[in-house]
């Protein structure tokens, strides 16, 4: 018995040879047409966004002039190669204690301008009079590595809230929220979303000039962590750790020590001493026994047996 199909394709003729022919060689070129436009793929857009500017169609201007430097010792170690990483990774965010980011002036600030409160809060999927307690909610810290976002800039055109793909400098303040995702870009106010990473991660076109140390490959994009009620974040004054509670702005941070214990602060205050011994010219003796002298000590109880 032969082969399936064996006499079909004894019986073919020269000319219907050639069509089987003609037709293998179509598709092969058609195969290869395709993957050469699928290698071809437009790269994608990310536009670096220094510390200090506020990139283009900010939500509002910048209030502050501060601009937080972070020290190559201190920032968030990318080494592995790992673009995506948690947002509740220590050392991922920094502080020093004070004031970054002010969330009462952008609650001001939405509240005076009801087109660019919709446009934002429709971005993180919030209502407007939601605003006050979500921005309260959420964590001012300092990023400690170049980080990939989605920043959504606000068109006065369209007034509508207008996607792009960034890098945000190691320095930038940002807003978090309790799974560690940065929400809100301090500076101009624009609401931020997780970055939208392509297939091919090394087909990236980078705009805009790079800072003096940038480097693509310690570049990282945040994800959510786990839900979670206090940070660990690297202290910009001392490059020890400490831990932020959520929704505080740093005036109640803890340091930890190496294995991410909270170290008590120890308060010293002043002795008080009895008004009865306020004038007592020696208060490091006890006070005299009546009817001995200063000094004296009575003998000691000896025990019963």
């Amino acid at each position: 018995m032969g082969l399936p199909g064996e006499g079909l394709v004894r019986g073919l003729s020269r000319g219907q040879w050639f069509g089987v022919i003609a037709g293998a060689v179509a598709a092969v070129l058609v195969t290869g047409i395709f993957a050469l436009r699928s290698s071809g793929a437009e790269a994608v857009e990310v536009l670096l966004e220094p510390v200090g500017s506020v990139g283009p169609l900010p939500f509002r201007a910048a209030d502050s002039d501060v601009v937080t430097t972070v020290p190559a010792d201190l920032r968030f170690d990318a080494a592995s190669g790992e673009l995506v990483v948690a947002g509740t990774e220590p050392g991922l965010y920094g502080g020093s204690g004070q004031e970054v980011c002010d969330r009462d002036a952008l609650i001001a600030f939405f509240a005076q301008d009801e087109a660019k409160a919709a446009a934002w809060a429709e971005v993180l999927g919030i209502e407007i009079d939601d605003i006050p307690s979500y921005l309260d909610g959420l964590t001012p810290a300092v990023l400690m590595a170049d980080t990939w976002v989605t920043n959504h800039g606000y068109d006065e055109g369209t007034g509508q809230a207008t996607p792009r793909q960034s890098v945000l400098q190691a320095g930038t303040a940002v807003l978090v929220d309790d799974q560690g995702v940065p929400r809100v870009r301090c500076r101009c106010g624009n609401p931020l979303t997780p970055a939208q990473i392509p297939a091919d991660r090394d087909n990236i076109d980078y705009q805009g000039d790079p800072w003096d140390d940038f480097d693509p490959d310690q570049v990282v994009a945040i994800e959510a962590g786990d839900t979670v009620t206090e940070l660990t974040m690297t202290d910009l004054t001392t490059g020890g750790r400490l831990a932020r509670e959520v929704g505080t702005d740093g005036d109640a941070d803890f340091a930890l020590d190496d294995n991410g214990q909270r170290i008590q602060d120890i308060t010293f205050t002043e002795p008080t001493v009895p008004p009865a011994l306020s004038d007592d010219p020696h208060p490091h003796h006890p006070p005299p026994t009546p009817g001995h002298p200063r000094g004296y000590t009575p003998p000691r109880a000896s025990r019963q047996r």
